[in-house]
């Protein structure tokens, strides 16, 4: 939670008579602000949130709030490179650690560009190129930016992921680049703008695995994909499913538990979460416990029916997990595919990035989508 330290530096400040600096999740200027304004501390620490923002401080000061890079906590960047033994970076911030190197300059040759997809990866591609000096234009199929970080960040223990967003959004913005929503980029129209590059960054979709009554359960409207879940999409009963122990599943999992329902997870490996830094697996795993979410390691469905979820371990022993509604979350594939090919060799540079060229996280969008656009 926001702040979860304060009540400590509160306490200490009460027994002792030297400035106490509070720490812990502050890194949101109303809250800050307040801590101080109420006498709860005399100074307040950021630590990860300035590895996001260097400028968070002044931002502040400025008023400039909206301008701010937000942590998202996914500690992919920090602790997760450091304990690989890379440098120290940051998940939304590509230049972290490597300042000198990746500083924003302005292009020796202004080119044309496209970019399709209004993803995180787009998003950080067109906000850098249009930086950079270069004429941009982003195309996006739906009526909306933000691609798989809309539903990432629907859960309501994910607000900084839509802190994130809102931060995106506002900085392509700013940068006065064109965007066009509602169209689908095919070769035809890329040929009619004739630009000099091409950002693929078309995204990812849920994987549908061949499992026996899940096309029936789908069409039926017993069975979603996460994505949909938590996108609103459909009517989720009571009991539910969830298919697949990764970060997705077990978020959407939390997502459905927090709001009453009772939630199985059904996962093939030994551990579920097994995709996240370790330290947010453990915290994710103690909130399913805390939240009554059933987890069945070295469990494989093997048939969806009318009542359930039909079950075998590895030794082939079956069992029946009684359930109304199946979630599926055994990961994602990308979208490029054809239209990739079909650019290709066709005059502009084409360049993919994100999750079209592998179903990865923010740290992998936002890290190519920067440096991609920072050489062109």
């Amino acid at each position: 939670p926001r702040g979860n330290a304060v009540h400590l530096a509160e306490v200490t400040k009460k027994s002792v008579h030297i400035p106490v600096i509070a720490s812990g999740k502050l890194g949101y200027a109303d809250l800050a602000e307040q801590v101080l304004q109420e006498g709860k501390a005399d100074f307040i620490g950021l630590g990860r949130y300035l590895l996001a923002d260097p400028g968070w401080p002044n931002k502040v000061k400025e008023g400039r709030i909206e301008d701010i890079n937000p942590c998202v906590g996914c500690h992919d960047g920090c602790i997760g490179r450091v304990r690989k033994f890379h440098h120290i970076g940051c998940a939304v911030n590509p230049a972290t650690g490597v300042e000198r190197e990746l500083t924003i300059k302005p292009a020796e040759k202004k080119k044309s560009i496209i970019v399709i997809g209004g993803g995180p990866a787009g998003m950080e591609a067109a906000t850098v190129c249009k930086l950079r000096g270069h004429n941009v234009i982003l195309w996006e199929k739906s009526d909306r930016l933000g691609g798989n970080l809309i539903p990432a960040s629907a859960p309501d223990f994910k607000d900084d992921y839509k802190l994130f967003l809102n931060y995106l959004k506002t900085q392509i913005r700013k940068t006065g680049v064109p965007i066009e929503f509602e169209k689908e980029a095919t070769p035809e129209r890329v040929k009619e703008v004739n630009p000099d590059v091409v950002f693929v960054a078309t995204g990812a979709s849920p994987v549908v695995p061949e499992i026996e009554g899940i096309k029936s359960g789908m069409e039926k409207g017993s069975v979603f994909s996460a994505v949909d879940v938590l996108l609103g999409k459909g009517r989720v009963g009571d009991t539910v499913a969830v298919i697949g122990g990764g970060s997705i599943g077990c978020e959407t999992a939390l997502h459905l538990a927090k709001q009453g329902k009772r939630l199985s997870v059904i996962e093939i490996l030994d551990t579920v979460a097994h995709d996240m830094v370790w330290g947010n697996a453990l915290d994710l795993v103690k909130l399913l416990d805390d939240n009554k979410v059933d987890i069945l390691t070295r469990s494989i469905p093997v048939r969806i029916t009318e009542t359930g979820v039909d079950l075998v371990d590895p030794k082939g022993r079956g069992s029946t997990l009684k359930v109304d509604t199946v979630v599926v979350a055994v990961g994602m594939k990308s979208n490029s595919g054809a239209l990739v090919d079909r650019l290709w060799n066709k005059g502009p540079e084409v360049i993919p990035i994100g999750d079209c060229v592998k179903p990865r996280k923010i740290i992998d969008a936002i890290g190519e989508g920067y440096r991609r656009a920072y050489v062109i």
